[in-house]
């Protein structure tokens, strides 16, 4: 059973609780420069995170009793979610890895507004590993950070652009000046 309002996810058939808490939405601060021979300027951001960072697409056979969620999708396509263990274990990371992101390396996907943190690979240049997506938005003079998956694959997502990985400082600098310089 997944309790929303309590943060927690009760697996039906042990009874065992698995805490949500550390996927409640939090304020954090980055520092930036935002002109080239400025100072460096603090940006407050939210941080949300998807049920998809504990949960997997349900699979032909998995109990429906571990359904947490029903997602419409484009053409009335209904996707049902299932509480993931492994997944969730790695979610417990989330908040330690968003807070500690500013100089961290993450590439850059198809949008600008779309990042991928890379974390456990195998071996240094290797592909596989877990894959955090952030979705930065920025309205009304507010940015939010929006982790809507965290899930291990072998290689990159097919949406990264074809150069390297950048610190985040960098990225969400580049990514406010278009912001703050548009209409």
């Amino acid at each position: 059973m997944y309790d929303q309002k309590n943060w927690k996810w009760t697996n039906p058939d042990t009874q065992e609780e698995y805490d949500l808490k550390h996927m409640q939405g939090f304020m954090h601060e980055f520092e930036v420069m935002l002109a080239k021979d400025g100072d460096k300027t603090i940006v407050k951001a939210r941080v949300n995170f998807s049920n998809h960072c504990f949960s997997a697409t349900a699979k032909e056979g998995d109990d429906p009793r571990w359904v947490i969620s029903k997602e419409k999708k484009k053409g009335d396509i209904c996707e049902e979610r299932v509480f993931c263990p492994i997944r969730w274990e790695f979610s417990k990371r989330l908040p330690g890895i968003l807070q500690e992101l500013a100089y961290k390396n993450c590439l850059e996907g198809g949008s600008g507004e779309i990042l991928y943190r890379q974390e456990d690979a195998s071996s240094q240049g290797q592909h596989d590993g877990w894959y955090i997506c952030i979705r930065m938005s920025y309205r009304k003079g507010q940015l939010e950070l929006w982790v809507r998956s965290a899930h291990w694959r072998p290689n990159r997502p097919a949406d990264i652009r074809s150069h390297g990985a950048r610190r985040f400082c960098v990225l969400l600098s580049n990514y406010l000046k278009s912001k703050v310089a548009s209409p």
